[in-house]
């Protein structure tokens, strides 16, 4: 049972960090004092472990306002209407002329009726199947995408294209080989799987915030699009020919600029659910927990949202723009080059992810979160590559395979292979919203024990014990330095 104070009335995750750091005082003495010396400020210049409920990076919430509201008011400046009727028209005249692809209604009705409980079902299943079994999933994950490597390597060398083929053995024969040289890691990211999908099935409202910031994203981008198609109409017809092409340009990278805050927004939110449960304990959870959760994600750390948004907008369209310029005449080399690119992107945005834990859980500004991500990868980089790589396999492979099995499935008991592909659309979409919230939680979980595992002690000591046991390693930073210094 939990033995820190209910704290419903606090109003930042770091009320929690003061309230579990004053109880690992009162049972371990002036040792873990050490951590909450009075004379020691934050990078911000705060006192440590003190609510932090100022504005962070407000400079970047107005350059993301600025840039929204410079579409939306352009947009109202143009013949939006008849852009909306023509594309209305012409997806009236595409149906008309094509139908729905040759599926019949019947088979469209059956299969919505179908998919929506098998959605369901399936992201129910999922999260019992990794709590019960979370060791065995990670490894028949691992296996199983081992097994798609290597049919694909074969289907590959059937069609005589060796190189592709030779890869793709390669590649389905290290991952089990790498299984094997980590199986020391696998019981630590077994527990925290287990234990995020716990988490997620007791707050099930943080699968309603994507859903709910997705609606008002693509009214936006459908909005956006139709500014972007007027803009290059008029431009078409020299009418302010330089104004319409810089607002159009505008207009598309604030919709991959709000797709980002959209995702920084729902992973700051977990965040945020995970480390107030993490301090408090199950039995001392505030009432709505990812309500003020979200509330502090739209208010002071928004900012911090838009400027980490901010980067990976541009980092993804420098990418992009290189990936333009690759054209040296050998394949292989603009195939390397594009692999670096990608692998670069996808490393700042893995990096993000735990920025935004540090965001939710401290409330500080993003570069001082950034900066505390580096100190992170210093003391327990490999950890965290490690326990990721187990724990995105797993989910990912289930992503693809339970939605196949139920269209397969449903295919088989309905002898339609159409109502089939119905069923494992419409599976697909809300299992990938809700393995995308372990995953978050997972991270989360990760970063919280990493920086203060007594934390974890003083609310869920046997899930600290069993960290702790199967951590074989990789010292936490909380082991390595006593206080919060700045970074």
């Amino acid at each position: 049972m939990s033995q820190i104070t209910p704290i419903s009335e606090c109003k930042s995750v770091e009320d929690e960090v003061l309230v579990v750091m004053t109880v690992c005082n009162e049972k371990e003495g002036p040792s873990m004092g050490e951590a909450c010396e009075s004379g020691k400020n934050d990078a911000d210049g705060c006192p440590q472990h003190l609510p932090q409920n100022e504005w962070k990076d407000a400079w970047a919430l107005f350059a993301f306002l600025l840039t929204v509201g410079m579409t939306v008011g352009w947009g109202m400046t143009l013949p939006i209407e008849d852009e909306i009727s023509q594309s209305l028209q012409g997806i009236s005249n595409l149906l008309d002329c094509h139908g729905l692809g040759g599926v019949k209604a019947a088979e469209l009705y059956f299969g919505v009726g179908v998919g929506i409980p098998c959605a369901g079902i399936s992201a129910m299943l999922s999260l019992l199947l990794l709590q019960a079994l979370p060791s065995a999933a990670i490894v028949l994950s691992t296996f199983l995408f081992s097994a798609v490597l290597l049919m694909s390597s074969a289907m590959a060398f059937y069609k005589s294209i060796t190189p592709t083929g030779v890869t793709l053995a390669v590649l389905g024969l290290l991952y089990p080989c790498w299984l094997y040289f980590v199986r020391s890691r696998i019981a630590f990211s077994a527990n925290l799987l287990a234990t995020a999908s716990f988490l997620t099935r007791q707050v099930p409202l943080l699968f309603l915030i994507p859903a709910m910031l997705t609606l008002p994203f693509l009214g936006y981008m459908i909005w956006s699009l139709l500014v972007l198609q007027a803009s290059v109409k008029r431009g078409q017809y020299n009418d302010c020919l330089w104004t319409n092409y810089i607002f159009g340009l505008t207009s598309i990278f604030s919709i991959f600029w709000a797709a980002n805050v959209v995702l920084g927004l729902s992973h700051v939110t977990t965040a945020g659910v995970v480390a107030k449960w993490y301090f408090a304990g199950s039995e001392n959870m505030p009432a709505r927990p990812t309500w003020a959760s979200f509330q502090r994600a739209i208010t002071t750390s928004f900012g911090s949202v838009c400027l980490g948004s901010l980067l990976c907008t541009l980092v993804g369209t420098f990418g992009w723009v290189c990936g333009l310029g690759i054209h040296s005449g050998n394949e292989f080399i603009d195939c390397s080059i594009a692999c670096i690119q990608d692998l670069f992107v996808d490393f700042f945005k893995y990096c993000n992810s735990y920025a935004y834990v540090e965001v939710a859980m401290h409330g500080r500004g993003y570069m001082t979160s950034a900066r505390r991500v580096w100190r992170l990868c210093q003391n327990c980089g490999c950890s965290a590559v490690f326990n990721d790589a187990l724990v995105l396999t797993t989910l990912r492979v289930m992503t693809v395979s339970i939605p196949v099995l139920a269209g397969v499935g449903v295919a088989l008991f309905s002898f339609s292979a159409t109502i089939g592909s119905i069923v494992c659309v419409l599976t697909v979409i809300p299992l990938t919203c809700v393995l995308s919230v372990v995953s978050a939680v997972v991270r989360s979980i990760f970063v919280c024990f990493a920086e203060i595992p007594e934390g974890l002690e003083a609310s869920f000591p046997e899930l600290h014990a069993a960290l702790m046991a199967t951590d074989y390693g990789f010292a936490s930073i909380h082991n390595q330095e006593k206080d919060d210094t700045p970074v």
